[in-house]
């Protein structure tokens, strides 16, 4: 195994306790499961909706977005 329990991560991409022992075999894990992946994943959806409400209210206050803002939340 790569990691030693004595090499620290940041707290961002701690998934738990089994970052010591298992740290090798939850390494691909990372990504998804820790702090900055569930960060990363709530931007997301949250500017998908906030696109949503801006096709399907267009008469709400602020719903025109830039087209390259629109553009931006499709990827």
């Amino acid at each position: 195994m790569s990691g030693s329990p004595s090499d620290s991560l940041p707290a961002l991409e701690a998934l738990s306790p089994v970052d010591g022992r298992y740290r090798a075999v939850t390494a691909p894990l990372r990504g998804l499961l820790s702090e900055a992946g569930l960060i990363r994943e709530r931007i997301r959806i949250e500017a998908r909706w906030l696109l949503h409400l801006t096709q399907a209210v267009p008469a709400l206050p602020g719903s025109q977005l830039a087209p390259a803002a629109a553009n931006c939340s499709r990827t």
